[in-house]
């Protein structure tokens, strides 16, 4: 099949010229369609190095349904984003979609929390639909990256503003605050019933001036990061009219600028001069409040990619290092215990769990209570590894008694195994984990 000769790369031919219907939105090229199978020699790594380094190419896209060499992509992303945008669909996020893909393509698609992290990290914007992938690459081939989350909404129907609003928000965006400055602009040509807050209801009557001065005054403003001007058909709109004057606002150095003309072919004519102007226009207003807020999220994402790395507070210690696993070998063992492990982990300035062994109740009780309850307490076992598989890990131990009951409990797991010769030694830990706001544990300390 053959395309013109653009911009774009698509990764997954199967996919991609399935974009091809969405070119009535805003007209894409295509530099090259790549398929590259099961990955048995080229990786997405290759593809993203050399598109990064051709010149035909503005940005990538890619469906992506495994994620392979994870070190190869993200080597490459990271590096490439920087210079070229690379969009990413993937599917999988449910256990049913995750089995779909691995029944014709034999590979698994990895788990999604972590992807997500990772794309984030490697400057990589991920979107769920394919709509939404052509999309965000139209838009950002026509306008520039949103700088911050603060969008303005003009509108000449209160409707598509409150669902607008809906997308902004819990897409993690916001609505701009209106300066000072602009509300006084505002109000010198608006008509007194304008809604005097954002979304800029300009009201149906609206003539095309009117929206154009809206637009301008909403670029100016310092609150804003991106506009989207929405246009329903009412009795006295005109559409076409309103999209030649809102042309001479396409571009609006450092602020995207977005268009929904809401209705059927009537509209076509306005929308076509919009698109031709480099403003890009949508079908519906939530659908350009979603890419927006994709926009400024790469945008953030990309200025974590520049931020320099910080320099580790900690040096490195073989010499307590080698001590620690020549301890072990001297007492005929091959296997570290959890708190060996974690001090050999600090010796090299990784931060690590801090563990406090406490050999009786008493010295647990004592050392819980220095560090505020609750805690937790654990085996300490050169041979048990998977400690709750035993009993050997008690939560959330608030009190004195709950530390006693904890070492009843783990004397029990010590009998059982001194019983069938698996436990040799046991010591008890104990510590505490740090839960951030709204209970999500974030980091765990011991003492």
């Amino acid at each position: 099949m053959y395309y013109p000769l653009g911009r774009v790369v698509g990764v997954s031919p199967v996919v991609v010229p399935g974009f091809v219907p969405f070119q009535g939105f805003v007209p894409l090229l295509y530099s090259a369609f790549v398929s590259i199978g099961s990955m048995v020699d080229v990786d997405w790594g290759d593809l993203i190095y050399y598109f990064g380094n051709d010149p035909n190419t503005k940005a990538i896209m890619i469906y992506m349904e495994t994620i392979g060499n994870a070190r190869s992509f993200i080597s490459a992303a990271r590096e490439v984003s920087l210079r070229k945008p690379i969009y990413v669909i993937k599917p999988g996020r449910t256990a049913a979609a995750a089995a779909a893909a691995a029944s014709h393509t034999g590979s698994l698609t990895g788990s999604d929390d972590v992807l997500t992290a990772a794309f984030k990290k490697a400057g990589v914007v991920r979107v769920d639909t394919i709509e939404q992938l052509y999309n965000m690459a139209a838009s950002l081939d026509k306008q520039p990256l949103a700088r911050g989350p603060r969008m303005t909404v003009i509108t000449n129907a209160g409707g598509p503003g409150v669902i607008t609003t809906d997308e902004i928000v819990t897409g993690g965006g916001q609505l701009a605050k209106i300066s000072p400055e602009a509300m006084e602009k505002y109000n010198s040509f608006l008509p007194g019933a304008w809604s005097h807050n954002n979304p800029v209801d300009v009201l149906g009557d609206a003539p095309p001036e009117m929206y154009a001065k809206a637009l301008q005054v909403a670029g100016e403003d310092h609150e804003s990061d991106g506009m989207l001007v929405i246009l329903t058909p009412q009795s006295v709109t005109k559409p076409t009219e309103t999209a030649v004057e809102l042309a001479k606002y396409a571009h609006i150095e450092g602020k995207p600028v977005y268009a929904s003309w809401m209705g059927g072919k009537e509209l076509e004519k306005g929308r076509q001069i919009l698109r031709d102007a480099g403003i890009p226009v949508f079908e519906s207003p939530d659908a350009a409040a979603k890419i927006f807020n994709y926009c400024w999220e790469y945008s953030h994402n990309l200025n974590e990619l520049y931020e320099e790395p910080k320099t580790p507070l900690h040096s490195a210690d073989p010499a307590e290092a080698r001590k620690i696993i020549e301890k072990a070998l001297a007492e005929g063992r091959n296997l570290l215990t959890e708190n060996e492990s974690k001090q050999l982990l600090a010796s090299y300035g990784i931060p690590v769990v801090q563990t406090v062994v406490c050999d009786t109740v008493e010295k647990a009780m004592e050392t819980a209570e220095s560090m505020k309850y609750p805690v937790v307490v654990k085996l300490n076992s050169e041979t048990i590894t998977h400690k709750s598989d035993v009993g050997g890990v008690q939560l959330n131990i608030r009190d004195k008694e709950g530390i006693a009951q904890a070492e009843q409990v783990e004397k029990v797991s010590m009998k059982f195994f001194e019983d069938n010769a698996a436990m040799t030694k046991l010591a008890t830990a104990f510590g505490f984990e740090m839960a951030a706001k709204d209970g999500v544990v974030m980091a765990t300390k011991a003492f």
